[in-house]
């Protein structure tokens, strides 16, 4: 098949890491595209997606117009587009035309797609009350083990933080959806000695106040792995996620996990011998706990998130449509 994927945000982050996870997979056995805009960051979508996916950037003068005779020109069996700027700049022709939602539904981005993927129940749901075409539920894969491979950095030493000290650990953005500020203001209130929080994700500079002797605050990492092989336990505050794929990350490095429970997560999350937390009291209870007992790493099944499986039966998907 001529697959091509449409992906026209400017940030680099879980939808842009998918993005190119997918085409990697699918480079394999098909022949892949992907439309971006150039304000994107170049250097991660070089570093990250392989050779064989041929990429075209537009700038974002006259981009639907651009972006849609290109799409002529592939002429492609599939075009499958990412976040709702994407799916409602495609103009439906003679392919099948399928998205990815890595938001809330919103029915007007998606009124001339044949399918849609969602990760949650929530999402199936609410699409399931107008969209017209076929909804495939599928989780995600941890990115990290094909992206990051953890490296022999130390992060401990780089960050001159002592090698006996404890750390939890958290990534993604710095906004309110991902609960930083539970977290901080909990860990602070407990002032515990020869611990560190180290929190890592795009917009870290808007938070001075966040940091202080023992909260670290760093920009993307691209050497995650690393990072999350250096904590001793992961915190997930989120407010709400579609799905929590950074909580998959942590939990395939056999991190400790403290976590909420938001729409994404709430399906599968129980499954796992995981800390739940419901408020920012019974958040500092937990992280007293662990700072106490010190738990040892462990491993989890994590077969339902199987890179290979989920990425094959997309592509089946795409038959089926």
């Amino acid at each position: 098949m001529k697959i091509l994927h449409v992906i026209i945000s400017k940030g680099f982050a879980g939808s842009e890491l998918y993005a190119i996870n997918l085409l990697n997979y699918q480079s394999k056995f098909h022949n892949t595209f992907l439309i971006k805009i150039n304000e994107t960051n170049n250097v991660k979508y070089k570093k990250f997606l392989n050779s064989k996916t041929k990429v075209f950037n537009f700038n974002s003068f006259l981009k639907k117009f651009k972006i849609n005779n290109k799409i002529d020109e592939i002429n492609p069996d599939v075009v499958h587009t990412h976040l709702g700027n994407a799916s409602k700049i495609v103009i439906k022709k003679n392919f099948k035309l399928v998205a990815t939602l890595h938001m809330n539904y919103q029915k007007g981005h998606y009124s001339k797609h044949d399918g849609l993927i969602v990760s949650n129940d929530v999402q199936k749901e609410k699409a399931s009350q107008s969209f017209k075409g076929i909804i495939k539920k599928s989780y995600l894969w941890p990115c990290s083990q094909n992206f990051h491979e953890a490296n022999n950095i130390d992060i401990r030493k780089n960050l001159n933080i002592p090698k006996n000290s404890f750390i939890f650990g958290s990534i993604g953005r710095f906004i309110s959806q991902k609960g930083f500020d539970i977290i901080v203001e909990s860990f602070k209130s407990l002032n515990l000695d020869n611990c560190f929080l180290i929190l890592i994700g795009n917009g870290h500079n808007e938070y001075p106040s966040y940091e202080s002797k023992n909260i670290i605050l760093l920009d993307h990492q691209d050497n995650v792995s690393s990072y999350l092989k250096s904590f001793d336990c992961y915190i997930s505050a989120s407010r709400w996620e579609t799905f929590g794929i950074a909580l998959i990350e942590a939990m395939s490095n056999n991190l400790p996990v403290i976590t909420s429970i938001h729409e994404g997560n709430k399906e599968w999350i129980n499954d796992f011998d995981v800390s739940i937390f419901t408020d920012a009291k019974d958040l500092r209870l937990k992280i007293t706990e662990a700072f106490l007992k010190k738990p040892p790493k462990k491993k989890y099944d994590l077969d339902r998130f199987n890179y290979d499986e989920i990425c094959k039966k997309i592509t089946e998907f795409y038959m089926q449509l």
